[in-house]
């Protein structure tokens, strides 16, 4: 079955693909009938998913059918739409990019990739950044400014690798900021089976969530403050002799500067920051010394979104160290990388990223170049609204709605306003695609082919495994697909030799031993793509850094003008660092938090799923809620010093006094609230997980 040619499955076939309705990548047997989805159910020989669906699995058929789908190319005309072929679209965009080029210079072209690209498998991201380097420009943004690349640095700087937590032997699971069983309900599963096999769970977190009440401890920290309770826990450790002496004399490098440097972190110190008290604190610091292996499972997005991005994920590096959990069954472990063909042309780009000289780590550490997006997202509004430091002056938007997704969203529609050329891919119509002045159908991961190996990220599972195209709707593409036709019509064709996606798949995974014809003869399950390997720096001799050790002082951090050791500096804006904002706002707002069986911003369109998500809600205390004169269900506006919103209220002692938890993705936008600004000095990742607001009955 060609990359670009449609499913031959005739009535009642089961095809066996991924699910791309998250992350997560689930094994499933989708069920076709008069050439549409029929159902969808789990694939049981799947290593991960065991052969379990959710909810949203269950309404593919919903999704991938919806009378709402965006099924052609548009064009605004006047203002209005009007059908095009894509012809006529990819003509039109070549026309409109060439002047802006020749007038404001390669980089004013701004590409953007949300999620959803993301899920579909790295070959994509890659080919996207490939796309760019022949049009000249470096103005890639995805995600990744809010999400992972902070984890990968700090882990880096670190390891000189990305480690992951091989959670199936834990015996001792922190699971700090992180909702699985909300989120990642394969993760959710792994965690509960080590549970029954005895492993003890901690929740570190400001809400009592799904998986914080089926833990064994959960604490409730105020929000931002995680730093400061992970140096405490070092201080303990430390003071008290429980680490691995043997592991940190031989394998780490700066350890002795670490324990002065941990020495004022004192449990009471941190009890004033956290709210916790200092006795748990050191009780929970004994307990992941002492019971191993442990490991501390966070996710991509929530300890990250703070000024402390990199250093929290630096000082979860140094605690799994330190404590022996680095390179055993049941801690943190490296996969053996994924070997593909070189994709990018980093030869024809002749400017830096946005943001590469204020951020030099967000782009790359050592030379190694990281994640999927070029620049630092949180500056486009700038760049787009005063030129500075250059002009961006069009956009392609490829499964992303920034006008929703991005922090600052006021500021954010100003600055799509402005834009001289706007290009959308999406499934549905969204704030973004109103903006648009081309709209292309954007396919769904059942509607295009490729082969997913996004498991060594996410689970530590050494996996891949062939998402097959099980149907055509309408003329929806692929990104891929769009890009290697629009590389043509810009006269790319010599940096494009691909006839189709599926010989541009076959090309990057050659390496690794794989195509899709390969796959497609091998078990519909998928096959192993690597291995988990354990204690690997002792086969080797040393560890991918500088010094050839675990680099708890890091010399690169140093030389930048950064802090060396993991150090930890208030929100932005909280009681302690803005007393007199906190005065007028007296309300601690985190937002961000998932809630199934929705994702992201995606399936709110869907009935079934919007219900059972109970739509958008401020999670409030009962004190607190009873301070302002407000009832469960109540509408209250919150607002703060960027905006204000209207949300009903829900009322319940999951989460701490002072505090409110909202949700993103709804059309009651939380992002109006939230602030692009910069906040972690070594990444620029915003503070979007504790901000200040004030409530009131509407």
């Amino acid at each position: 079955m060609a990359g670009d040619a449609v499913a031959t499955a005739q009535n009642d076939d089961v095809v066996t693909t991924v699910c791309p309705m998250c992350h997560q990548g689930c094994g499933v047997n989708v069920t076709l009938k008069d050439g549409r989805i029929d159902k969808v159910t789990g694939l049981k020989s799947h290593p991960n998913s065991k052969g379990v669906v959710c909810a949203r699995a269950g309404n593919a058929d919903k999704w991938v059918h919806h009378p709402d789908r965006i099924k052609y190319p548009m064009k605004k005309v006047n203002g209005s739409w009007e059908r095009i072929s894509w012809d006529e679209a990819l003509d039109t965009i070549a026309a409109r990019l060439r002047p802006i080029k020749e007038q404001f210079g390669a980089k004013s072209l701004a590409v953007i990739f949300g999620y959803p690209v993301l899920v579909e498998g790295t070959s994509t991201i890659s080919f996207i950044r490939r796309f760019c380097d022949a049009f000249g420009t470096p103005s890639v943004f995805s995600v990744d400014a809010m999400c992972w690349r902070s984890r990968l640095v700090g882990s880096i700087l670190t390891f000189g690798n990305y480690a992951v937590q091989d959670l199936d032997e834990s015996k001792c699971i922190f699971v700090w900021a992180h909702n699985p069983h909300q989120s990642e309900q394969t993760v959710g599963r792994q965690i509960l089976e080590a549970q029954k096999k005895g492993a003890k769970v901690v929740v570190i977190d400001p809400r009592r969530t799904q998986t914080a009440k089926k833990a064994d401890i959960h604490v409730m920290i105020r929000p931002g403050t995680d730093g400061a309770l992970l140096l405490a826990f070092m201080h303990v450790i430390i003071t008290e002799g429980l680490y691995d002496k043997a592991f940190v004399e031989k394998w780490t490098y700066g350890f002795d500067k670490l324990k002065l440097h941990v020495d004022s972190f004192t449990p009471e110190w941190a009890e004033k920051i956290t709210w916790i008290p200092a006795n748990q604190i050191k009780d929970l610091a004994r307990m992941y010394a002492s019971i191993k292996p442990a490991t501390i499972l966070s996710p991509h997005n929530a300890i990250e979104e703070s000024g402390n991005a990199v250093q929290n994920h630096r000082a979860i590096s140094i605690l799994q160290a330190i404590t022996g959990n680095f390179g055993v069954p049941g801690g943190d472990i490296v996969l053996s990388g994924v070997r593909r063909s070189p994709i990018r042309l980093e030869e024809m780009l002749n400017e830096k990223p946005l943001g590469c000289d204020i951020y030099p780590l967000f782009h790359s550490v050592w030379g190694r170049l990281l994640g999927e997006g070029e620049g630092q997202t949180m500056l486009v509004p700038d760049a787009i609204l005063a030129g500075e430091p250059y002009p961006i002056k069009a956009a392609i938007v490829s499964s992303s709605n920034p006008l929703l997704s991005w922090p600052n969203s006021a500021k954010v529609r100003q600055a799509f306003e402005k834009l001289d050329f706007l290009v959308v891919m999406e499934m549905f119509e969204t704030d973004t695609t109103r903006l648009a002045d081309i709209v292309l159908p954007g396919a769904t991961g059942f509607e295009r082919q490729d082969i997913f190996d996004f498991y060594n990220v996410l689970f530590g599972l050494p996996w891949a495994m062939l998402r097959k195209k099980v149907l055509q709707v309408g003329e929806c593409w692929s990104a891929m697909k769009f890009y290697l036709e629009l590389a043509k019509r810009m006269g790319f064709e010599e940096y494009f030799p691909w006839k189709n996606t599926d010989e541009v798949i076959d090309y990057m995974f050659e390496p690794s031993g794989l195509s899709i014809g390969k796959m497609a003869e091998g078990p519909p399950e998928g096959m192993p793509l690597g291995k988990k390997k354990y204690k690997d720096h002792e086969g080797r001799g040393y560890f991918y850094t500088p010094s050839k050790k675990v680099e708890i002082y890091s010399e690169t951090l140093a030389e930048l003008g950064h802090d060396p050791l993991p150090t930890y500096k208030e929100p932005p804006e909280s009681p302690i660092s803005t007393p007199e904002l906190f005065r007028e706002y007296p309300i601690i707002l985190t937002t961000g938090a998932r809630a199934a069986p929705v994702h992201g911003s995606a399936y709110r369109n869907i009935d079934k799923l919007r219900n059972a998500a109970k739509g958008a809600v401020a999670e409030i205390h009962p004190d607190t809620a009873a301070e302002y004169g407000i009832g469960d269900g109540d509408m209250m506006v919150v607002e703060n010093k960027r905006g204000k919103i209207e949300i009903a209220a829900a009322v319940a002692d999951d989460i701490l006094p002072g505090v409110i938890a909202i949700t993103h993705g709804w059309s009651a936008n939380v992002n109006l609230l939230t602030d692009n600004s910069p906040a972690d000095p070594i990444t620029g990742f915003p503070s979007m997980r504790a901000l200040l607001c004030r409530i009131r009955k509407k």
